[in-house]
């Protein structure tokens, strides 16, 4: 839609946050996200996120926001992921612990809910600076690369790791 959202970050003090804020595109305004969920926003910079939804189509519609998720009619091609939402995995903390954890803000509803998601599999190495898509026809999230300092060569990361939705 015409919505960006901001999580976590590096402030001017060096001080890792954890709020999340909202950019309304149209408007150029900016409001904190209200959110609900029993998982505790972790304080990272440097992670990775990606948008997951049913159907491309909709990612253009005028309806669509981070509170408000349009239905739209006709077949959906692809499989369908069990949770919608932006998918957000990887970091670093201010402690210097690289993440490999995967959580995801379900968006369509207000305040969204906020979920860390436990997944089955050997999991990526922790990471931070990866990329990360969506393939819709697949239903896989795809995590590449990043970096990891404490890994045994201290290199840039080349694998590719997929995830089932």
């Amino acid at each position: 839609g015409f919505t960006m959202l901001v999580h976590g970050g590096v402030d001017d003090y060096g001080g890792y946050l954890n709020d999340i804020w909202i950019f309304d595109i149209l408007k150029l305004k900016w409001s904190p996200l209200l959110y609900r969920g029993k998982f505790k926003l972790p304080q990272v910079a440097f992670h990775s996120a990606c948008l997951i939804i049913k159907s491309n189509s909709i990612i253009h519609h005028n309806q669509l926001n981070v509170y408000r998720y349009p239905e739209i009619g006709g077949k959906q091609r692809g499989s369908r992921p069990k949770l919608e939402g932006v998918y957000v995995f990887g970091g670093i903390d201010r402690e210097g612990n690289y993440q490999n954890t995967l959580w995801c803000i379900r968006i369509g509803s207000k305040p969204v809910e906020i979920l860390n998601l436990k997944t089955f599999g050997k999991p990526p190495n922790p990471r931070m600076s990866c990329g990360m898509c969506y393939l819709n026809e697949l239903n896989f999230l795809v995590i590449h690369g990043g970096k990891n300092d404490l890994e045994e060569r201290n290199e840039i990361l080349n694998d590719i790791m997929l995830l089932d939705l």
